[in-house]
This record gives C-alpha cells, sequence and structure tokens, in this order.
C-alpha cells in the first residue's frame, strides 16, 4: 500500500512539471501544484488515503494543465504561420501582384479568410493549415518589378520605332496612297500610346509592332499620275485605247470606256469618243482605290498598274 502511494505521489510531481516558465501563472499549473503538496503532507503524516485522493486530483488538473499547454502551443502556431501568410500576402500586393498574379492571390486571400475564421472558432490546427496553404498559394509569386521594367523599355523601343515608321508614311502621302494601311496603323499606333499610359506594356509594345508590320509594305515610289494632257504625235495621236493601254494608266487598253466616261464632257463631241484633240486635259480616276497625283509626263518612271 505504501509503494503505491508513493508512486501516485511521484506521478503527480513528474505530471506538473512546469514546461514553460511563461505559464506558471496558470491555475491548473498551480492547483496541481497546491495537491502536490498536500499529498506530500498527508503521506508524511501517514495519512495515506488523504494522500492518494489529493495525488490523484494533482494528476487530473496536471493532465487539465497538459491540454491547456498543448491548445496554448497550437494557438501559438496559428499565429505564427498567420502572421507569415500576412506578410507574404502584403509583399505581394505591394509589388502589384494582384495585377501579375490574380489567381494566385486570390487563392491566398480566400485562404487567409478561412483561416482567421478559423482562428476566432480556435480551431487552431485548421487555422494554422489554411495559413500554411496561403504561403503555399503565393510561392510561385514573384516580383513582377524587373519584368516589368523589362516590358516597358521594350515597349518605348517599340513605340519610337512605330512612330518614325508612321511619320515616314505620313510624309510620302500614305494617307492617300495607302489609305487602309495608314488608318489602322493610326489606329494602333493611339492603341499602343493608350495602352502604355495604362502600364499595360506588353499590349504596348504588340500594337506598335503592329503598326511596323501594316506599314511594311509600303514603298516611297513616284505616285500613278492623275492627269494626262493628251499629245499630238507624228503617226498616231493619243486616243482612250493607247492612253489606257500605258502601264502607269491602266496597263489595259479595255479600261478606254473608264476614260471616256470621266472626260467626255471635254470632247468637241461628247457622243464621240474617237474625236480627241491634243491639249485636251483627261482627269484619271482611280480603277481600285489607287493613289494618283500629278500629270503623266514623257519619260517619267512610274510603277506599272496592278503590279
Amino acid at each position: 500500500m505504501k509503494t503505491t502511494i508513493i508512486a501516485l505521489v511521484c506521478a503527480a510531481m513528474l505530471a506538473a512539471a512546469l514546461p514553460a516558465q511563461s505559464l506558471a501563472n496558470n491555475e491548473y499549473y498551480q492547483r496541481s501544484v497546491q495537491l502536490k503538496a498536500m499529498a506530500e503532507a498527508a503521506f508524511e503524516e501517514g495519512n495515506y488515503d488523504a494522500a492518494v485522493q489529493y495525488s490523484i486530483q494533482s494528476q487530473e488538473y496536471a493532465e487539465l494543465f497538459d491540454r491547456y499547454v498543448s491548445t496554448m502551443l497550437a494557438k501559438r502556431d496559428a499565429e505564427r504561420s498567420i502572421k507569415a501568410a500576412e506578410t507574404r500576402l502584403a509583399w505581394a500586393i505591394d509589388v502589384g501582384g494582384e495585377r501579375w498574379y490574380p489567381t494566385e492571390l486570390a487563392t491566398a486571400k480566400s485562404f487567409m479568410d478561412e483561416a482567421n475564421n478559423a482562428f476566432l472558432s480556435e480551431n487552431y490546427g485548421t487555422a494554422r493549415n489554411r495559413a500554411d496553404d496561403a504561403v503555399t498559394a503565393l510561392a510561385s509569386v514573384e516580383d513582377p518589378r524587373p519584368r516589368i521594367a523589362s516590358l516597358k523599355k521594350e515597349a518605348e523601343s517599340a513605340i519610337a520605332a512605330a512612330e518614325e515608321r508612321f511619320s515616314w508614311a505620313k510624309g510620302i502621302a500614305a494617307e492617300k496612297r495607302y489609305p487602309a494601311e495608314y488608318a489602322a496603323s493610326a489606329a494602333l499606333l493611339e492603341t499602343a500610346k493608350a495602352a502604355f499610359a495604362m502600364e499595360d506594356y506588353d499590349y504596348a509594345r504588340i500594337s506598335a509592332n503592329d503598326v511596323l508590320n501594316r506599314l511594311a509594305g509600303l514603298k516611297d515610289t513616284i505616285p500613278l499620275p492623275s492627269i494626262f494632257v493628251v499629245r499630238e504625235l507624228p503617226k498616231d495621236t493619243d486616243c482612250f485605247w493607247r492612253i489606257a493601254a500605258m502601264p502607269a494608266i491602266y496597263n489595259d487598253p479595255f479600261q478606254w470606256t473608264v476614260l471616256y466616261e470621266a472626260n467626255k464632257s471635254k470632247l468637241p463631241d461628247p457622243k464621240n469618243p474617237n474625236l480627241v484633240k491634243p491639249d485636251t486635259i483627261l482627269t484619271i480616276p482611280s480603277l481600285k482605290g489607287e493613289y494618283r497625283e500629278g500629270t503623266w509626263e514623257q519619260g517619267g518612271r512610274y510603277p506599272e498598274f496592278g503590279k
């Protein structure tokens, strides 16, 4: 009997050992120590039954204290995990992660909401796990600022090249000579500048490069003539058929009717297309939307229509 009592007293003493100095003021710990002392005193007095009861109670309070310590440690771990997740999330937001990593940040924020709610419910294990999940969700997030700086530089270079090419196109009257390409390029250049102002550098670069692609096929050549002055030739006088056949006019004699319809009011007899007097100033309409400018000159180096 005496041996059993000594074992119970020793077990109570071990269970009541203080695991952390900061928890010494806990009521469970203090009561366990008090009961242990009472068990020791009863034992010394020979009151073995009381010593056994005090030892059992001391052990029960020690177990309560152990559970309390376990809860406090879980709370501490949850607080540390939540703090680490909050720090990582704040950093990700600060470097612009919401724009560059929207999915990762949305996921992390969702986990953080779950972690905070679990912590408030004293479900510290779940709180810690969800906070750790938030950190994992942000693992792939890198500081985008170096990449942004590189994209900005590329966009600036692309826009500068596009502006230079567009200015050149304007100088060769591309608005008239290549109206479709010019209009599209003007719109794309404005888009590039607007995207750059909104710090969407990747789209700005793409739009600026599209300007260069649109204007790549433009050539600074002498435009096709828009005026033809009828000549008096030694053998054959100019006629609508021969004029339409000229490479710089329509390169096709069968298009003579286009010339005739546009200029018959200038003829001595508008109903007679075969009577065309020298020095008559003929207008050469655009046949396929091509740009025409100036008066045809003998020996001039004109592009060939349709090629």
